[in-house]
């Protein structure tokens, strides 16, 4: 019977604390805050969706457990395969898949709280299929030469990812002609010297 009563008082005890900070409250020589500091960190695997040549951010913490007074860090332990995983300075991840990739990817994280307890998950990242669209942006040169000339006019066009990728001329050069060479540059054979201008309409 005065273990019962014993009991009780203890629990009045406890409860007359409530709404107070709890730091400094003991039971039996056991603070509150040393159990705390002892929490587990328990994090769980997750999931993300993007498409090919797109990053994706992912809020890695949502999920995780033992973390509710605070991240001391996020560490990427064992990294995706097929693209490259960040952390940022607002602990998440960014993935960001390789070129032309499409798929399955994976890595593994490691978050710790103020307690330095850690725990790790993993992170599923399906890359999905995109037709990209290729947008073609004019390119005006000036040469002063007119032999051994190559034109790179892909090099301002704009999502050139689907590979792979082709190089047409749809309209040629009204004083000369003009090639594709296999490293997709515009090779134009001039028959003018003078200064004039001419044009190329290409399609990629």
């Amino acid at each position: 019977m005065k273990r019962t009563l014993y009991t009780i008082l203890l629990l009045i005890s406890i409860a007359s604390t409530y709404g107070q900070n709890l730091s400094n409250v003991s039971v039996e020589g056991i603070s509150v805050g040393d159990i705390q500091a002892n929490t587990p960190v328990i994090a769980n695997n997750d999931f993300a969706r993007t498409f090919e040549m797109t990053p994706v951010e992912i809020n890695i913490s949502k999920n995780d457990y033992g973390i509710s007074q605070g991240i001391s860090r996020i560490d990427v332990v064992d990294g995706p395969k097929r693209g490259k995983a960040v952390v940022t300075s607002y602990y998440t991840i960014i993935y960001t898949p390789g070129e032309n990739f499409t798929g399955s990817d994976s890595l593994t994280y490691q978050i710790c709280n103020n307690y330095n307890e850690c725990g790790r998950a993993m992170i599923r990242v399906v890359v999905e299929d995109y037709d990209f669209a290729p947008i073609a942006h004019n390119d005006t040169l000036i040469l002063f030469q007119t032999k051994n000339v190559k034109l790179d006019v892909l090099k301002n066009d704009e999502f050139l990812y689907d590979k792979p990728i082709t190089l047409e001329i749809l309209r040629d050069l009204s004083k000369g002609t003009s090639q594709v060479s296999s490293e997709l540059l515009i090779v134009p054979d001039l028959r003018s010297y003078g200064l004039e201008t001419d044009s190329i309409l290409y399609r990629v």
